[in-house]
């Protein structure tokens, strides 16, 4: 199945918080009551056109399925879960059970039943395509079977081999109600969950609005609706341009938008609050297939050795890059190791240069080096429409390429050609862009899996040694696989099948609102506070 590259939510949680970062479950540690606003409206805004809010469906919602959805279990802002819709747990590396909080009802008023949350787990797993959305992030790519035990509360997940993940995906899974699950398409523009919201109003395409539920009291840790500032109701608006949301935001118009670092400062100035949370920022990707340039690993190791990540850093970051530490670039990180350190090629120019002359690549009277007749570049796609800072780094990077003779083909295209290009035609050598997953088997498909248009293996990589120990690492539990998730991560890293050299921070800016970031750097519903 062909996913977005960057647009990809992860599993994972992350918090930044306004005033700290305290347990999820127990909302945000702020100014107090006193300071709350009551029965407000807390609106916010998204990039992406909201064309459907199914959260099985809908990759552009998977921020938003919180406010009318719950899971079996929460991950705090620490990376450890925390009760959902359940209130205890156990697993090992083939099943896991789950033990329903009594009390839990849809939103119609309904009862939630064990059998019932059985049914939405074989439902979403006996077919890819009835939650495209979730499949690979909370939906295995294994096969499972979902038992109910209603009289017992218990709800039974099994797979037939090893599968050390399987905690960390089902017990993340958006639980949808009997009604919903039996008319999936009304879920496009309504909900049917047990969560702290519903839908309220829908115009397609434009905003969403929610209401808050009453008596709702199984939220991440036990929390609840009845706490002072919660907002009565959220609406949603999709405003495409970035620039636009840091007007409504000055303007009072918004309490919450995602904005670029060229209004960071302005909006700052104003005493906005910024929340900021990581994001795959510049990695290499090398096309090894069919002979080109990137199936050498001396031009691949030589063309990373030009680079000074501490100036990439500076340039994809507009002083606010991050170092990465890995191929997961959100946090927390469920296995918190740095692959990269010692494993990545080091800033070494002269060295780069012995490479390619090792390799046969010869500097010409123009400066470009050649083989064969055939000059040493590079066609380097990215899509700034998605993130604008790639087009200077990607200028930054061909500039350093130039100096020791290679020739990159700057070619920006929009994020949707990024999909067209990778995953269809292949027609190209290089690619800036990361990847955002939360789970390290979410990488599996993409670093061993077959090549496209069969599979998602996109660079084309064969690195035997990562299969042979993400194989193994699959088979345990977290934390006892982390070390060989770890091992397997170097194994990419050092052989130059992908490069982290600079992640990013995004921001949102908060207008007379406290809030924590959670799973796919939305906001944690019960932690939304409205100020007076």
């Amino acid at each position: 199945m062909n996913r977005p590259i960057r647009l990809l939510a992860s599993a994972a949680a992350l918090c930044v918080a306004v005033a700290g970062c305290g347990s999820a479950g127990k909302g945000v540690a702020g100014r107090g009551s006193a300071h709350y606003a009551t029965n407000a409206t807390f609106t916010m805004a998204v990039s992406l056109d909201l064309a459907s809010l199914n959260p099985y469906t809908s990759q552009l919602a998977i921020g938003t399925n919180p406010l009318a959805y719950d899971s079996m279990v929460n991950l705090r802002p620490d990376g450890s879960l925390v009760s959902g819709l359940a209130e205890k747990w156990t697993a090992d590396a083939g099943s896991v059970t789950f033990t329903l909080r009594p009390g839990v009802t849809c939103s119609d008023g309904t009862k939630l039943t064990a059998s019932q949350v059985a049914a939405v787990m074989s439902y979403v797993g006996k077919d890819p395509n009835n939650a495209p959305a979730q499949f690979g992030i909370t939906v295995p790519s294994v096969p499972y079977t979902a038992t109910g035990d209603d009289a017992a509360g218990t709800v039974k997940v099994a797979t037939g081999k090893p599968f050390g993940l399987l905690l960390n995906m089902v017990g993340l899974l958006p639980i949808v109600c009997p009604k919903g699950l039996k008319d999936p398409k009304s879920l496009n523009s309504a909900s049917d969950g047990t969560g702290p919201y519903v839908v309220a109003g829908a115009v397609a395409g434009q905003s969403f609005t929610y209401a808050l539920r009453k008596g709702y009291t199984w939220g991440p840790g036990g929390a609840g609706t009845a706490t002072p500032g919660l907002p009565a109701k959220i609406v949603i608006n999709s405003v495409s341009s970035k620039a636009t949301q840091a007007n409504l935001l000055l303007t009072g118009a918004l309490n919450y938008g995602q904005v670029t670092e060229d209004d960071m400062t302005r909006l700052g100035a104003r005493g906005l609050k910024n929340l900021e949370y990581p994001v795959a920022g510049t990695w290499l990707a090398f096309n090894q297939r069919d002979n080109r340039p990137g199936s050498d690993l001396r031009v691949r190791r030589a063309l990373a050795m030009t680079l000074n990540p501490t100036e990439v850093l500076k340039v994809s970051g507009a002083g606010h890059g991050i170092v990465p530490t890995g191929l997961i670039s959100q946090v927390p990180k469920p296995c918190p190791g740095n692959t990269v350190t010692g494993q990545a090629p080091r800033y070494d120019v002269a060295g780069a240069e012995a490479l390619l002359d090792q390799a046969g690549w010869v500097k010409g009277p123009d400066g470009i080096r050649a083989k064969n007749g055939k000059p040493l570049a590079f066609t380097m796609i990215f899509s700034p429409d998605y993130a604008p800072l790639d087009k200077p780094t990607g200028e930054f990077l061909a500039q350093r390429w130039k100096a020791i003779g290679v020739k990159a083909n700057l070619r920006p295209i929009t994020p949707a050609a990024i999909q067209e290009v990778l995953f269809k035609t292949g027609n190209w050598d290089l690619y800036t862009g990361g990847t955002n997953v939360g789970l390290p088997s979410q990488l599996m498909a993409r670093l061993a899996g077959p090549l496209p248009p069969g599979g998602v293996n996109y660079a084309g990589v064969h690195n035997a040694e990562y299969k042979a120990l993400a194989d193994k690492a699959l088979t345990m539990t977290l934390p006892q696989a982390c070390p060989t998730w770890d091992k397997a991560e170097q194994a990419i890293i050092r052989n130059v099948d992908f490069t982290p050299i600079a992640n990013r921070a995004q921001h949102v800016f908060l207008n007379k609102a406290e809030l924590q970031l959670g799973r796919y750097a939305g906001p944690i519903p019960t932690s939304i506070r409205v100020l007076k």
